[in-house]
């Protein structure tokens, strides 16, 4: 190495074309890349925002199907304490689910509540729709234990598996449906059961998918019901060779705690 005007002397090296063509080959994969990234996010924001609108259209409807079910069959002289509890349950339905709406956060409501507050709120919502309906609700009523999640979105859980239920007993002859829940080891059990028609074996993989739907409705309640289940870490599904007179049971788990 010599020295200019005391100063170390530093040999220009030579450019390497072939170096600067990987590296600018990298740096376009890198971009295209993260355009790729910023992509996917965009439309999955947009897909949430599909999928949060039609919740919200369909967990109003269920609640407003269910206050017609009360109003529908009363006078201003004969409601009864049971009946303005359901139309009290379905508005704060509505309310949140709002809410839900405009914050663009699905079931971002946090909350402690025992099994009893949200079974008995949800045999009540769902009291309109089961007015032809034997039906049961079995489960420990003075229970204690405490569930932290968010109470609306286990509500519009059961409440749409319940709605499909019913919908399916349409055309049978003998209605009947069966709730039971359970808390052990820290999860949450709960079933529920009908004598609707049967889902046929090839359909039981795709009833939870967006869209698809065996009553002719919209095929957002069970593809909402598993979505809600997924967030809580939690599981649903179907088993469709239960107890005899029941043709079905939606089997529900999940954490009592986040």
């Amino acid at each position: 190495m010599s020295k200019n005007n005391g100063r170390p002397y530093i040999k220009p090296q030579r450019l390497n074309r072939e170096v600067q063509a990987r590296k600018i080959e990298k740096l376009q994969q890198d971009i295209d890349n993260q355009k790729n990234v910023l992509s996917a996010v965009s439309k999955d924001n947009e897909r949430h925002i599909i999928f949060l609108s039609n919740f919200l259209q369909h967990d109003m409807k269920n609640a407003i199907h269910s206050m017609d079910g009360i109003l529908s069959t009363i006078s201003n002289n004969t409601i009864s304490n049971e009946e303005l509890k359901t139309l009290k349950t379905s508005l704060d339905v509505l309310r949140q689910t709002i809410n839900n709406f405009k914050e663009l956060i699905p079931h971002s409501q946090n909350g402690e509540f025992t099994l009893n507050a949200l079974l008995s709120s949800v045999e009540a919502l769902a009291r309109g729709s089961m007015k032809d309906i034997e039906y049961d609700f079995n489960y420990d009523t003075k229970s204690a234990i405490i569930i932290n999640h968010s109470y609306q979105a286990l509500l519009q859980i059961l409440h749409n598996v319940i709605i499909n239920a019913t919908k399916s007993m349409e055309n049978v002859s003998e209605k009947k449906l069966y709730v039971s829940a359970n808390i052990d080891n820290a999860k949450c059990e709960i079933k529920i059961a009908d004598t609707g028609i049967e889902i046929p074996k090839e359909n039981t993989d795709k009833i939870f998918t967006y869209g698809f739907s065996t009553t002719a409705g919209t095929g957002i309640g069970l593809f909402h019901a598993k979505y809600v289940c997924d967030t809580f870490k939690g599981t649903i599904n179907v088993n469709t060779k239960c107890s005899k007179p029941f043709t079905k049971e939606f089997i529900i788990n999940f954490p009592i705690k986040k």
